[in-house]
């Protein structure tokens, strides 16, 4: 730091003032401002480098950046001098005289040094060694410019405007893009206002970036769920991160009205084994054949008779007498029931024993008697080929182009009349007789067996319910979802019937975002060409595609069921972590989640993104907001259940396998953002998205419930067959197989 100098004037010494008066340096301990020949004081290097936009108390240039000295040292010239040299005051900027042995100091103009980095052109000016202040102004409004060290350093501008920032506008957020596989272009610009881009880069792979900040880069999709991770840094040392989310597929399924849903083709199938038709056990009502056992034994076969059996005059005759024929009390048991696949149908045998009816013969004319009696018979065998097929309707169809009943073994016992003379009739009865029994017998297998079969297969494969799926609690009910199943096509071979089906999910508001529909799988974009196939290990077995498993969840998301708030009793572990108080959490997802076995053939995956999430709470005594969008990838495994009345479907959520967020927004979170943001994401998506509201959507499929008193007159209603799942088979080929058996609870 340049010293003060002093310049004595004695009293009396003329020569001291003249010299004084005419510009040497008065000895004093300040000097006058404006004075050439004043003592300068230290040069003052804080200058207002604020330009505009900025605020000058953050831009002001700083003291020079050295060390001052410990305490100001003010020089005392010698009473007396001889020479210039006894006058030294340590300041370069001033001369020293020595004159009539007193001390006289001039201000001089050398270059110098005045120890601040921050200072160009340094040069001594009233006493003092001054520079030029360096100028670090860049007239960038987003940078607040100042010089450290002799360099100059800018420092990034807080707010909105002067952000780093990226923008991806292909895809755009909340995209589901249709492709075959190849790779995309994805295209976006960079905003850096304080500072140019010196690094960008996509999942780690540098990004080439024009000097306006736009961009292009080449992305591989998958399947289902992609995540882009972008990332930039500017020249100031700020990164800003792009993380978002879409949806890939080579074919989506459009949305339909729960009037005409959109099916998707072979979502579901069911197998039937050869002992779903017949099971040899006529005491429970688990099969088909048992079924036809209940249907003869209420079966009124008199109804099926003429009465008269023959009208006048086409009975037997003799002589002038002609008998009409009537019989009633007709009754029979029923004896063996076969009915059992074979390739392309069904074949029924039937065994009717025991058969009895009352016999009345009246001949009108005179002296022509009449008799009474019974007849009987010792069997009716019946043997018909079914044919099934599926109807464009969805409906079952079947037929019976062939049948044919045999009556054994008839016998007459006549009690009134002149039985003797009646003998002739038995022949009568064993041809005629038999063929009108036969006849009618033929006619109840078409009239009575085919709406049988027609209606149990059919409501198997073909049906239309809507889902029972529970509001989040505080949050009103979502649009009903309607879940339709529509038989495609049956195939039948000795072990058993193959049933296939289309199947959808379908609700009556359109969803909240622009989407082509719901997400195919087909091949997984050629990485699973494989062909799913029933193993026919169990009784009965289900199985449901991936795409109807989607279908279900996109009619959960375009139904508003995933647009709700949660509070904290819903979000344990981040409540707990954090101490978070009046937590409420608005989910706002953009895009439908899926679930795949796209990426691990065999293992199911559930894939949440790009999920809007807003959060406000009370962290550490001040209110705090995050506006972010999150994605998740969790292994999900599908398990059995004990539910009311039978086992349900239902998932369990394994642990995350990817989790990504952009915030957006973020106020009142200080230190503990990145670990809140994270356990929040984490425990909305994996406690309300899957563990309550997929959950819940998957478990309240339909299972078919089949009433037998509808078909099989002389049940009683009420009297239920449906399917008991007891395994579950994940398919490597995008389809989940349920295996169990008929049962009547």
């Amino acid at each position: 730091m340049p010293r003060r100098s002093l310049v004595l004037v004695p009293p009396g010494g003329a020569l001291v003032l003249l010299l004084a008066l005419v510009g040497l340096p008065a000895c004093s301990g300040a000097s006058s401002a404006g004075s050439d020949t004043d003592v300068a004081a230290p040069a003052d290097t804080t200058t207002d480098a604020s330009g505009p936009g900025k605020d000058a108390a953050d831009t002001a240039q700083p003291p020079a950046d050295v060390a001052p000295d410990a305490e100001v040292d003010t020089f005392q010239p010698p009473a007396e001098c001889d020479a210039g040299t006894d006058c030294d005051d340590q300041n370069r900027c001033t001369d020293e005289l020595c004159l009539e042995r007193r001390c006289v100091y001039t201000n001089n103009a050398k270059t110098c040094d005045d120890g601040d980095p921050c200072t160009l052109d340094d040069v001594c000016a009233a006493g003092a060694c001054t520079g030029v202040p360096l100028a670090c102004e860049d007239a960038n409004p987003c940078t607040a410019d100042l010089c450290k060290g002799g360099a100059c350093t800018h420092k990034a501008v807080a707010g909105e405007a002067c952000a780093l920032r990226i923008d991806l506008t292909s895809p755009p957020r909340g995209a589901s893009v249709q492709g075959d596989g190849e790779p995309l272009t994805l295209a976006g610009t960079i905003t850096s206002p304080a500072a140019p881009v010196v690094a960008a880069t996509l999942d780690g792979i540098p990004v080439d970036f024009s000097p306006d900040g736009a961009f292009t880069a080449p992305f591989v999709p998958a399947s289902g769920l992609n995540v882009i991770r972008l990332k930039v840094r500017d020249g100031l040392g700020r990164e800003a991160d792009r993380v978002q989310g879409f949806l890939y597929s080579d074919a989506y399924a459009a949305a339909g009205t729960p009037g005409a849903p959109k099916l998707l083709s072979e979502a579901f199938g069911v197998w039937l084994r050869y002992d779903v038709f017949d099971d040899d056990n006529v005491w429970d009502l688990d099969d088909l054949a048992t079924l036809v056992t209940r249907a003869l034994d209420g079966l009124d076969l008199g109804a099926y008779i003429p009465h008269p059996l023959t009208a006048e005059g086409e009975g037997p005759s003799a002589l002038w007498c002609t008998w009409t024929i009537d019989v009633s009390q007709v009754s029979y048991d029923v004896g063996n029931v076969d009915l059992f696949p074979t390739d392309g149908g069904l074949w029924l045998s039937v065994t009717l024993t025991n058969f009895a009816a009352y016999l009345d013969a009246v001949a009108p004319a005179l002296l022509c008697p009449d008799a009474h009696g019974w007849v009987y018979a010792d069997t009716i065998g019946i043997d018909a080929e079914v044919t099934v097929e599926v109807a464009s309707s969805g409906a079952i169809s079947t037929a019976v182009p062939y049948v044919a009943a045999t009556v054994e073994g008839i016998q007459l016992a006549l009690d009134g009349g002149f039985v003797s003379l009646f003998d002739w009739l038995l022949n009568w009865f064993s041809d005629s007789f038999a063929a009108r029994i036969e006849q009618a017998v033929e006619d109840w297998v078409p009239q009575s067996l085919v709406p049988l079969l027609n209606g149990v297969l059919g409501k198997v494969i073909t049906y239309q319910k809507a889902l029972d799926l529970p509001a989040v609690p505080g949050n009103p009910p979502g649009a009903p979802i309607t879940a339709a199943v529509k038989a495609q096509a049956i195939v039948l071979s000795y072990d058993g019937a193959l049933l296939e089906a289309k199947a959808g999910a379908e609700v009556a508001v359109a969803p909240p975002y622009d989407a082509p529909g719901s997400l195919l799988r087909g091949d997984c974009l050629g990485a699973d060409p494989g062909t799913f196939w029933m193993p026919a290990w169990d009784q009965v077995e289900a199985a449901v595609s991936e795409d109807l498993m989607n279908r279900a969840l996109w009619a959960l998301w375009a139904g508003g069921h995933l647009n709700v708030t949660v509070d904290g009793a819903l979000l344990g572990e981040a409540v707990a972590r954090f101490n978070l108080k009046d937590l409420q959490v608005t989910l706002d997802p953009l895009l439908p989640p899926v679930v795949s076995s796209c990426g691990t053939p065999g293992a199911l995956e559930a894939q949440v993104g790009d999920l809007g999430l807003t959060a406000a709470f009370d962290l550490g005594g001040g209110p705090g907001k995050l506006v972010l969008y999150g994605t998740l990838r969790v292994p999900v495994t599908p398990v059995l259940v004990d539910g009311p009345t039978r086992k349900e479907l239902s998932i369990e959520v394994g642990d995350v396998l990817d989790l990504a967020f952009d915030v957006v927004h973020a106020e009142g979170t200080g230190t503990a953002l990145a670990g809140l943001v994270e356990t929040l994401l984490a425990d909305v998506m994996k406690s309300v998205v899957l563990g309550q509201l997929v959950k819940d959507t998957i478990s309240a499929w339909p299972v078919p419930e089949i009433d037998l008193g509808a078909y099989v007159p002389g049940l009683p209603a009420g009297s239920i067959v449906t399917f008991e799942p007891q395994t579950l088979v994940p398919s490597d080929h995008g389809h989940l197989l349920l295996g169990g058996t008929v049962v009547n609870p």
